[in-house]
């Protein structure tokens, strides 16, 4: 159990220094894939740390810590848009099935709920996913990446 515990404290302290390192150093450097960049190392940091807890109790809390702080709080920190887009569809799925839960028999005919939910999709989609892809021109890399591996296929046959 000594064991357990200090590699306790040992994740733990790893943890409360990786946030002080990206908070302390990432407001220095400019939001995009400059921060993502930045920030990526301690989120795989975060999902190795786990790994050295043994004990069912203590590996479950501290897996679903770091797991929120990684993944909600640090790419959050690196990439607003892109990671309120998915807060925002999975929190309003988790609301879409309680309001079905409580008002059973009240549906919207199906070509409603079908184009409401597209409707929804596409404007999140440009609001908040799309934004930042358009701002690091993401696309035109994107396509420049196609044309070198068409070449590369047309070279190679």
């Amino acid at each position: 159990m000594e064991v357990e515990l200090r590699n306790f404290v040992t994740v733990w302290f790893f943890v409360l220094l990786s946030l002080c390192y990206c908070y302390a150093f990432g407001n220095k450097i400019s939001k995009g894939i400059k921060r993502l960049l930045f920030v990526l190392p301690i989120v795989v940091l975060f999902v190795y740390l786990p790994l050295d807890l043994y004990s069912f109790h203590l590996n479950s809390i501290t897996s679903f810590t770091i797991g929120f702080l990684g993944n909600l709080k640090l790419l959050l920190f690196a990439f607003g848009e892109m990671t309120c887009f998915f807060l925002l569809h999975g929190m309003w799925v988790a609301v879409e099935i309680e309001l079905k839960k409580m008002f059973k028999k009240w549906h919207f005919p199906w070509l409603i709920s079908v184009f409401l939910t597209l409707g929804f999709l596409l404007v999140t989609l440009s609001w908040l996913f799309f934004s930042p892809l358009k701002r690091c021109k993401a696309y035109v890399s994107a396509l420049d990446e196609y044309v070198a591996l068409a070449a590369l296929f047309y070279v190679g046959l």
